[in-house]
């Protein structure tokens, strides 16, 4: 498709994982939140229901196994939309927006912070959690995190994004 001129323009996408370190070289251009000339709005960006990045929890952090700054978060997302501008284009989707919520606590996820970032999804909200919108829903939403074959805990929510046109 980037032969074709196709690099993602004009779609967002979405994690729930460890979080993604938003000032990441290869990540920042694409932030959604990024408002360029060094203005940052986090609100409909960005949420962290277990508060692991702060209380408030004000802006995206990556921490992963045992706190390491950056973690599996950021990796999937520089998968998904990676690119610094020079000779580093890793990302399927390079000119992408991206969002994120913090549905993993560190290297395990609590069922609690999955669904919540599930909703968060469907009609992301400001950083006071007010105001939903579903009018900044993403296009596409990666989860990578492991569970057991066949558990349907996060049955209702992948069907509600679907309803609501997300790509899963």
């Amino acid at each position: 498709v980037w032969a074709k001129g196709v690099f993602g323009q004009g779609i967002v996408v979405a994690s729930i994982d460890t979080g993604v370190q938003f000032t990441h070289p290869a990540l920042v251009r694409q932030y959604r939140g990024n408002l360029g000339s060094g203005n940052v709005d986090h609100n409909y960006n960005w949420w962290d229901p277990s508060k692991i990045c702060g209380n408030p929890s004000t802006m995206p952090c990556d921490q992963d196994q045992g706190g390491q700054p950056v973690g599996h978060g950021t990796y999937t997302m520089g998968i998904m939309v990676g690119d610094d501008g020079g000779a580093n284009k890793i990302g399927v989707a390079p000119q992408a927006k991206w969002l994120t919520c913090k549905g993993c606590e560190g290297s395990s996820c609590s069922s609690i912070a999955l669904l919540e970032c599930g909703d968060f999804i469907l009609a992301p909200w400001d950083l006071n959690k007010a105001n939903p919108a579903p009018s900044k829903r993403p296009h596409i939403v990666n989860n990578s995190w492991g569970g057991d074959g066949g558990d349907s805990f996060y049955r209702r929510t992948v069907q509600s994004w679907r309803a609501a046109g997300i790509f899963p």
